[in-house]
């Protein structure tokens, strides 16, 4: 039995869920082994927990259509943000063709563990931080920024734990969960405010 002295930090640990996050995203990156990418070489990872990473080159074809996403500029930051989860699919969709993930499929399959096709949220959440620091290398991002990821879950609290990638309003500070998890591979990300994305059980 815990001893009563240590009854406040258990009881603290659903609250520490809510909050725990990583702010900067290349510390993050370092953090699991990832290289910090690059238009021309970036490294993902597949296979859960980060088994697996592979390097990727896109040819400037598809950068182009890419870009071609951002070509009308976005009225404001809500409507970026919806360009932004159209672009990390096209990311996620001509990634996975490359590396082998493309029938990765959404939500928790823990006999996937290991299986290079397949993605958990730790793969999901570092590529899609990959993937929106890409977006600001090509100058495509006006009203936003990666941050780190975030997480939630102690089990203490019922909850799997869970993480997700992180994008930030620079105009109001909001934080947005850009949680590609859900979703088969290359389908759009789940986007709502971070806020939000913590206390959700029907994104648990």
């Amino acid at each position: 039995m815990p001893n009563a002295r240590n009854w406040p930090v258990l009881l603290a640990l659903p609250l520490l869920a809510g909050c725990i996050r990583w702010a900067d995203s290349a510390a993050y990156l370092t953090d699991k082994g990832v290289a910090q990418p690059t238009v021309e070489s970036f490294m993902v990872c597949h296979g859960y927990d980060c088994s697996f990473k592979s390097t990727v080159q896109l040819a400037p074809a598809d950068w182009r259509q890419v870009a071609d996403i951002f070509s009308r500029p976005p009225r404001d930051a809500a409507e970026e943000r919806t360009r932004i989860v159209a672009a990390v699919a096209m990311l996620e969709d001509k990634v996975g063709r490359r590396i082998g993930t493309t029938a990765d499929i959404g939500g928790i399959a823990l006999l996937a563990a290991g299986d290079p096709g397949q993605m958990d949220c730790i793969d999901e959440s570092i590529n899609t931080t990959v993937y929106v620091r890409l977006l600001e290398q090509q100058g495509l991002l006006r009203w936003h920024r990666a941050s780190g990821p975030a997480f939630r879950g102690t089990f203490v609290d019922g909850r799997w734990y869970h993480q997700t990638a992180v994008i930030v309003d620079l105009g109001t500070k909001e934080e947005y969960a850009l949680d590609t998890w859900f979703n088969g591979n290359g389908e759009p990300a789940v986007l709502m405010r971070l806020a939000d994305w913590r206390w959700s059980w029907d994104r648990s």
